[in-house]
């Protein structure tokens, strides 16, 4: 019996609508049947407590803001998209996976390979596309909140001047000793302001920054492994190191050399220590922040 049968049997449609679905499923979406049956009206609900017995397979409706970055950092945003998957959370040892296709044999090897690699074993729901869209969409809040901060340095067309090192040593020099701070609103200040605090959000004890020619990669360690969080454009390098160049009390103008220093800073009335590493690398240099407790002997700067 197909599944388009048992949602007959069910009184969900009629066994005359089966042909028109098949139909409007393969030319309107790919052979999709879940979205054929969206548009002729059956509950995106329904749909999932049908398949879950049809399947024979529990089901998981996801709240708003049930998942977390900590469960995102299991599987990347780029295997989720590709085999849709998504992390629910991390139950008990074991990682909670949503998927919306139980059949498709190459996401659960893919899912299988993943649980080998990192040493978790796994259990699989079935879940809504709408409520896998919702836990692939918060992958991107990192994003999007740097991303908005990106477009105002377009907009302020401030790449060429404001982000440039000597341009910030005169900012800093500016700046009233009681202060101790360059002004919250400067975008490259909230690129930095992000990152730090999503690490410390996603439980990361390190943030590493690095050019890569192409790209700026910043990678959070979380569990002893490093994760790509997100990626920044080229022009905003050089702004970001002397950001934190900046709060660590590093030479701006000394990038041959390895350079270390710290800082601290207050999260949501939480006080978190930096332990800050600047060292040449091909590209340019590369930062690396250790996220350690509270301690007494960095100094305390404003994020």
């Amino acid at each position: 019996m197909s599944f388009l049968e048992e949602l007959a049997k069910k009184g969900v449609i009629k066994e005359s609508q089966i042909g028109e679905i098949k139909s409007r499923a393969t030319e309107k979406y790919n052979g999709d049947i879940d979205e054929a049956l969206l548009e002729s009206g059956v509950s995106g609900e329904k749909i999932l407590e049908v398949k879950g017995e049809y399947l024979t397979m529990p089901i998981k409706k996801i709240n708003a803001g049930q998942t977390s970055f900590d469960a995102l950092k299991y599987i990347s945003e780029d295997s989720a998209m590709h085999y849709h998957f998504v992390p629910i959370e991390l139950h008990d040892g074991v990682l909670q996976v949503g998927v919306t296709d139980p059949e498709n044999i190459q996401a659960m090897d893919a899912l299988q390979f993943i649980s080998v690699k990192l040493g978790i074993p796994f259990k699989i729901y079935l879940i809504s596309k709408s409520d896998y869209q919702t836990i692939l969409d918060s992958y991107k809040g990192l994003s999007s909140q740097v991303e908005e901060a990106l477009n105002q340095l377009n907009q302020d067309e401030i790449l060429d001047s404001k982000l440039s090192e000597d341009n910030l040593s005169k900012e800093i020099k500016k700046i009233k000793p009681e202060e101790a701070k360059i002004v919250e609103d400067a975008p490259v200040i909230k690129i930095v302001a992000v990152i730090l605090r999503n690490a410390i959000e996603g439980n990361a004890s390190d943030i590493h920054i690095e050019y890569t020619g192409e790209k700026v990669k910043v990678r959070f360690r979380v569990d002893g492994a490093l994760y790509t969080s997100i990626v920044l454009p080229p022009n905003v390098y050089s702004g970001v190191i002397a950001r934190i160049k900046i709060l660590a009390k590093l030479r701006l103008d000394e990038k041959r050399k390895p350079q270390d220093g710290s800082f601290s800073a207050n999260f949501d009335g939480r006080k978190v220590d930096f332990r800050v590493s600047t060292m040449p690398a091909y590209y340019g240099e590369k930062a690396v922040m250790r996220i350690l407790d509270s301690t007494s002997w960095v100094c305390q700067r404003q994020i």
